[in-house]
């Protein structure tokens, strides 16, 4: 009467759960890493969503969904006794729909209010060694002189120095900045770079070497 979901392809695990525990009233489904995983709150439109423990989601079979079929077509129903379905002008944007519940998650299980000292203290000890994870990783990076998507402009002049040549542009309210490094002479004296390095809002997002 109890399944817990953890590794990999939770979702697509919870709902296989819920087509094969279709005659199991009560079976409760934990699914760990739920609360701060917002893509996973697609598994509410299947199953009733109990709250969180802990870390995890808490879920219970949908009976009025799986046991009273005579709502749904395609269910092995009856058809004279299936409810007609109110159609509106309007159309239904599911994306949007659960985009919106993701955000309602966020601003729910992210805030300090909504958790308990336990659940807060769990939540800021993973969060601080996130960062610690990242902060080596950086300071790991740098020493060796590799580049990544997403380092800072400070990061980058830290590990390359300052650019021989920058430009600077706005497109769409967003500030893109051109590093050039290693700059060289050709036969004909005009002069190159071998590294190029684009950043958009004061972010790496590209780079090319000559």
């Amino acid at each position: 009467d109890l399944v817990f979901i953890d590794g990999r392809f939770r979702v697509a695990c919870a709902l296989y759960s819920i087509i094969q525990m279709k005659d199991m009233p009560g079976t409760k489904i934990l699914i760990d890493d739920y609360s701060f995983r917002p893509e996973y709150s697609i598994i509410e439109k299947f199953a009733d969503f109990k709250g969180i423990r802990g870390r995890m989601g808490v879920f219970e079979m949908l009976l009025d969904i799986l046991h009273k079929k005579t709502k749904l077509k395609g269910l092995g129903s009856n058809s004279k006794k299936i409810i007609p379905i109110k159609r509106t002008k309007k159309k239904r944007d599911n994306f949007h729909e659960s985009r919106l519940a993701m955000k309602k998650r966020r601003k729910k299980y992210f805030s300090s209010a909504s958790r308990t000292p336990e659940e807060e203290e769990w939540m800021n000890e993973y969060l601080n060694n996130i960062r610690k994870k990242e902060k080596l990783k950086v300071e790991e990076n740098i020493a060796k002189g590799e580049m990544w998507l997403g380092m800072s402009r400070e990061q980058l002049t830290s590990m390359m120095g300052q650019p021989v040549k920058k430009t600077e542009t706005i497109s769409r309210s967003k500030k893109i900045e051109i590093f050039y490094y290693d700059d060289y002479e050709d036969d004909y004296g005009k002069i190159f770079f071998r590294l190029k390095v684009i950043l958009i809002s004061g972010m790496v997002e590209k780079w090319t070497i000559h």
